[in-house]
């Protein structure tokens, strides 16, 4: 049950810092999280018994008008206060400027609901307005603007701009320090043919920098609650974005530490949250549901969407929800990257009946997109373009891990790709991702060599266009209950991958994949993720084989066979897919159970076998031996070894593993002895540590940036990015025990340890079949106090 997604911890909490908490820099005590002193005043605002005659420093001699606070200029730390509960008409609109420590701040005190700015009256313009002011906090309110009269605006006959929330830089250059949080912003008939202002520059809350060397830094949206307005439920708007050429973003020129967060934008006349012209902004945990509800066919900006950003570097899209977007003449669709995108991340993402679609990527000057683990449902149905609709000159966009839900009622292309016919430029990947595809659309691009598809899976129907290639399946994905397509992030959990589905670790590796799933769940590195936006955590799933070569397996394992009954058995290697392993000997007779390849192995010339590691392709296998020598088997390429080198091994090799992409190997020394071998990097031993019992094994960590090594007492030894995580040193033989805290010793000598799914624990394994978890590993069961006729000798992991 993956139920984590109701549980979210919003990344910009308050730190509190003791004021006891002191530095010592040269000499001195500087203490941290004190404000300055400095003189700040509340003002009261009560519009049925204040006066404008008033001092207003108290809520019994409070002011009473929007007049009296817009004719004063207030200063740092100052807060104006409005009575809950009463309506104040008019358009506020404060002076003065706040700073860094000290902001001024808008809100409402006393019981009841918020106070409510009405801006109706006003002839044009916002409703709560700031003009090249900075370090202000608006919260707390319920603002309203609407003139009672037509204003969308016709092609013949515009509208004026109408605003809840206006924040303007107007030639006031750079501008920092500007809170718009926790207010409840409706009923703002703004125009969507506006005779003053570009149309998207209006609706509920607009923050925008309008010329040269105007810029914002420092913005948060956060917790609003915006519904019924028009032309946009949420503006970010920097028109510097470039120096010369208006196709270019020039990253000096962008806005900064723009945050958008946990807000929900609803039936929105065009776009529901756009950001425009800033240097990574982060936009997430926002719901946005019908938007794009109105437009005027024939005007040049028609069309709108969910959540756009566009002239932006490093925007962050992550943990929003979209849904009900319509199409108007075009576009619809849930998340739109425009034009002069670059390096944009759109990740963890719910998006569902969005009659345009998932996701917009248009050209333009844009690159370097990456689309990760969201979850689409009944997008795109309407069939106009795809939900996935992309363009040629989108350059290196980087789709994986995303499930995809297409109806059976559903018109939808799952991809649409404009102009990519005979385009050169066009570069885009599709890896490991799920379309359970039950509509009537079709895939409509160009076969390019740019365009490259990998580790899919195409469950459903396959219509025409359908993209193939080697690595791809049509296979049911046993997503949990396929066809939910209610509200709320949690939702989600209905496309989860259930145990036993084929797509479980049968994707593509990609570096660089963002270390966690939709629900937060850790990515694999240096093994096969599953498909879709679902990386579970596949519960600890093992096998246990026994010097006369037993098979236990435990969790999700099952045995497919063993080389019982023989002699001397020294290792065990699962394949890359998990569904077959390899056994060995000490003389070097290789057995191959479920899709492990039966391969001839060479003859052992150097010794005892005494370890054995599959490759990464299942196609081959090392041997490691006493003596120090490597056998390559199959097509796994020899990397060399300490004999091969003309080493002389100060103890026998007692262990092997492979590195994250099989492209090298450790091998370990019975003395804690480490020799690296390809592109397996050295990162430690403890070959000059005095070992109190024998080291047994080593084990990579998941991305092969690290290594353990185990000793026979229980003893844990960690290298590279590998984390100490506990052992069972302290259970071992002839150690002292007694008092009430006294726990049974070892009974036999750990022998095996196999590393967690995330690489944040381990399992330990005793000779007797003992299992121990430390970190995140799971225990999935043991052979302790089982009556073994011989021990253990080593553990297999179901990759």
């Amino acid at each position: 049950m993956k139920l984590r997604i109701n549980s979210i911890t919003i990344r910009n909490s308050i730190l509190m810092v003791s004021v006891a908490s002191l530095l010592s820099v040269s000499g001195h005590s500087v203490a941290f999280g004190i404000t300055p002193q400095m003189s700040s005043t509340a003002f009261y605002v009560n519009a049925l018994s204040g006066s404008d005659s008033n001092s207003g420093t108290s809520p019994n001699s409070a002011w009473q008008t929007l007049a009296k606070v817009d004719s004063t200029t207030f200063t740092s730390g100052d807060t104006i206060l409005f009575e809950r509960g009463q309506v104040f008409k008019g358009q506020l609109h404060p002076l003065g400027s706040g700073i860094l420590d000290a902001p001024i701040t808008i809100s409402s005190y006393g019981t009841g609901p918020l106070a409510e700015i009405v801006g109706d009256d006003i002839s044009t313009g916002p409703a709560v307005y700031l003009l090249n002011q900075q370090y202000w906090t608006i919260e707390n309110l319920d603002i309203t603007n609407n003139s009672g009269s037509p204003n969308f605006g016709t092609l013949s006959n515009a509208g004026t701009s109408r605003e809840g929330v206006l924040v303007e830089d107007a030639w006031g250059g750079p501008l920092s320090g500007i809170t718009i949080a926790n207010n409840i912003v409706s009923n703002v008939n703004g125009c969507f043919s506006c005779s003053d202002i570009d149309s998207h520059l209006n609706g509920g809350i607009v923050v925008e920098a309008l010329n040269p060397n105007d810029s914002f830094h420092g913005i948060t949206i956060a917790h609003n609650q915006v519904s019924q307005v028009g032309r946009s439920g949420i503006v970010f708007w920097d028109q510097s974005y470039y120096s010369s050429n208006y196709f270019e973003v020039d990253q000096s020129q962008l806005s900064t530490g723009i945050l958008i967060e946990g807000n929900s934008a609803t039936n929105i006349d065009g776009d529901g949250i756009i950001v425009f012209g800033a240097y990574a902004p982060l936009i997430e945990y926002n719901s946005v549901s019908n938007s794009s509800q109105k437009s005027i066919i024939g005007s040049s900006e028609a069309a709108s969407v969910g959540l756009m950003t566009t002239r932006s570097i490093g925007a962050v899209i992550e943990h929003n929800e979209v849904s009900g977007t319509l199409t108007q003449t075009t576009d619809g669709e849930g998340y739109d990257v425009d034009l002069g995108s670059k390096d944009t991340t759109l990740e963890y993402n719910y998006s569902h009946n969005n009659q345009g679609g998932f996701l917009l990527a248009m050209g333009g000057a844009s690159s370097n997109l990456t689309v990760r683990y969201n979850l689409s449902v009944n997008d795109g149905y309407s069939g106009l373009k795809g939900v996935f609709t992309l363009d040629s000159s989108q350059s290196n966009s980087s789709i994986y891990n995303n499930t995809i839900y297409i109806p059976s009622n559903s018109r939808a292309n799952p991809i649409l790709c404009q102009n990519c016919a005979g385009a050169s430029v066009t570069s885009w990947s599709f890896i490991n991702n799920i379309v359970d595809n039950f509509g009537s659309g079709i895939y409509s691009f160009a076969p390019n060599p740019g365009i490259e598809f990998s580790s899919n899976d195409f469950y459903g129907n396959h219509p025409a266009g359908q993209p193939t290639d080697s690595s791809e399946s049509e296979v049911n994905p046993l997503l949990s209950s396929p066809g939910t397509d209610t509200s709320g992030l949690i939702s989600a959990n209905s496309y989860s991958i259930t145990s036993g589905s084929p797509v479980l670790r049968s994707g593509t590796i990609i570096s660089a994949n963002g270390g966690m799933d939709f629900f937060g769940d850790s990515v694999p590195n240096g093994s096969a993720p599953s498909e879709g936006f679902d990386q579970p955590g596949t519960p600890a799933s093992y096998w246990l084989e026994s010097a006369s070569g037993n098979i236990y397996p435990f969790g999700g394992a099952t045995s497919l066979g063993c080389p019982c009954g023989t002699t001397s058995q020294v290792g065990i290697a699962a394949t890359s897919d998990g569904q077959g392993y390899w056994t060995v000997s000490s003389s070097g007779q290789v057995s191959a159970f479920g899709d492990a390849k039966a391969i001839v192995p060479l003859t052992p010339t150097g010794g005892l076998v005494v370890a054995i590691a599959g490759d990464s392709n299942s196609a081959g296998y090392w041997l490691a031996t006493q003596q120090g020598s490597v056998e390559s088997v199959g097509n796994a390429p020899n990397y060399g070894s300490p004999e091969a080198s003309g080493i002389h091994l100060a103890a026998p090799l007692v262990s092997m593993a492979r590195n994250l992409n099989g492209n090298g190997y450790w091998l370990l020394g019975r003395d804690g002895g480490v020799f690296a071998y390809g592109d397996a990097v050295f990162y430690g031993s403890t070959g000059s540590i005095h070992l109190h019992a024998p080291a047994t094994a080593i084990a990579s960590t998941p991305d092969g940036q690290g290594y353990w090594i185990i000793a026979g007492d229980g003893g844990v030894f960690a290298f590279g990015d590998a984390g100490f995580y506990g052992s069972t040193y302290q259970l071992n033989p002839g150690k002292e025990s007694g008092g009430s805290n006294s726990i049974d010793p070892l009974n036999m000598p750990i022998v095996g340890i196999l590393p967690s799914f995330s690489g944040e624990g381990y399992l330990l394994v005793g000779a007797d079949g003992g299992v121990f978890a430390f970190g995140d590993a799971q225990f999935m069961g043991s052979l302790a106090n089982t009556n073994l006729p011989d021990p253990i000798i080593a553990v297999g992991e179901v990759n």
